[in-house]
């Protein structure tokens, strides 16, 4: 197979990138594909990241960033989240994307050829502690440090669970940054257990079509 040129390969990657970024906008913005998650429901499951992470295993991890800034881009000026909502989505989802380019590029130097399961398997649990530690942290400044006043509602819904000590406001704060550690988990894996089937589809190699294969294929053979 003749190799694609490095500047047709560059246009595929940012097309590519862009179609998907305003593909997940779509899936981002209607409420009916929003699932909320108990206790705290200010949370829900949505099929956005999806898009995003396939542009990431199909295009490559520029793909991916370049994904989502689109999303981040339409949700804040376009969505019904705002800027603030529009960037804790992007740190989501940049933050999974980071995860999973360094598992798969720090495994495929230590193995050489990885094999395409490895290389999943190891995007999937990098993507998941990267995520999880990111949003811990930016939720934490989001609730004591941005809105504290929001703060007494996430604790009054996490007390559902029967996690906080009514006498520690500091239980309080722990309960829901757990509970939400837990909803980022479960979010990653619906996010790219998709994804990953999706990119591994022979139809993939069509979208990817002007960069030779897609970009897990390549790196899971180095």
């Amino acid at each position: 197979m003749e190799k694609p040129k490095s500047g047709s390969n560059r246009t595929v990657q940012i097309a590519g990138a862009a179609v998907f970024g305003a593909l997940a906008w779509l899936l981002a913005v209607p409420q009916f594909l929003r699932i909320p998650f108990f206790p705290l429901t200010y949370l829900t499951f949505d099929f956005a990241e999806i898009p995003v992470m396939f542009s990431f295993l199909v295009f490559g991890p520029m793909a991916g960033i370049i994904s989502s800034l689109v999303l981040w881009a339409t949700l804040s000026f376009v969505g019904t989240t705002g800027t603030f909502g529009a960037t804790m989505k992007f740190v989501a989802v940049a933050s999974s994307a980071l995860g999973m380019w360094l598992g798969i590029s720090l495994f495929s130097k230590i193995l050489g050829k990885m094999g395409l399961r490895a290389a999943l398997s190891s995007g999937l649990v990098f993507a998941t502690i990267s995520r999880v530690i990111l949003m811990t942290i930016a939720n934490y400044v989001a609730l004591v440090v941005i809105f504290p006043d929001f703060l007494g509602f996430a604790v009054s819904l996490a007390e559902k669970t029967g996690l906080v000590a009514s006498s520690s406001p500091f239980s309080g704060v722990v309960a829901v940054l757990l509970i939400t550690g837990i909803y980022n988990v479960i979010h990653i894996f619906i996010s790219l257990l998709p994804s990953f089937f999706l990119s591994t589809l022979p139809s993939a190699g069509v979208t990817a079509r002007g960069i030779g294969e897609p970009w897990i294929y390549r790196i899971s053979r180095r």
